[in-house]
């Protein structure tokens, strides 16, 4: 949402049901090339990225599973992280900062603490120059709308109630009964999370 077009440039569409998608090892570029074959259950519904959709609805935005399967694709290489194997398997878990910089190759930092003031300041201006921005959540988080141990994007802030729209990457109608989008107060996220991250 801060920089669509940083997206939209790491995918180039072949003209043969493939697509050579571009992540960053540092500052060099490397290029994975993937098909559209996408994981389904016996319903055709996805079992990863876009969870629980219909892949026969066309209307569904595909660069997020495609994304994801050339993540874990090039996980193979071993540079994205220990012990590489091209497996959805293996990608469960990480860090958010790593990935900001092997999708857009602009700097990250993680695991920042979250503390109810000198965070929120810190969380304000870097919301304010564009920075991209995700919390992780507590194991277990108090509210029952928030998926334990797991990362939330920032998608908005509202000045004037200090509250955070955030969305579970799993998605908007992702089955669970965990919502994709989750207005936390500033209290709420430091109640809820643990830590958060931010490209620079």
């Amino acid at each position: 949402m801060q920089n669509p077009i940083a997206i939209q440039n790491m995918f180039i569409v072949n003209g043969d049901g493939t697509y050579t998608v571009r992540f960053y090892n540092g500052r060099q570029a490397d290029y994975v090339t993937v098909d559209s074959y996408l994981p389904v259950n016996a319903k055709g519904q996805y079992v990863f990225a876009n969870c629980r959709q219909l892949l026969a609805d066309t209307s569904i935005a595909l660069w997020v599973p495609l994304a994801e399967k050339a993540y874990a694709q090039i996980n193979e290489e071993g540079w994205l992280r220990p012990g590489g194997q091209n497996s959805y398997a293996k990608l469960k878990g990480g860090w958010p900062n790593n990935v900001f910089s092997q999708v857009t190759a602009i700097p990250a930092v993680g695991s920042l603490k979250l503390t109810s003031t000198v965070n929120f300041v810190q969380f304000v201006a870097a919301y304010q120059a564009g920075s991209m921005l995700c919390f992780i959540s507590k194991d277990p988080p108090p509210d029952p709308l928030i998926v334990r141990n797991h990362v939330y994007a920032v998608v908005r802030y509202d000045a004037a109630t200090r509250s955070v729209l955030v969305f579970n990457p799993w998605g908007i109608n992702n089955g669970s009964s965990k919502p994709g989008l989750v207005w936390l107060s500033w209290a709420d996220v430091v109640a809820n999370c643990d830590s958060w991250s931010r490209s620079l």
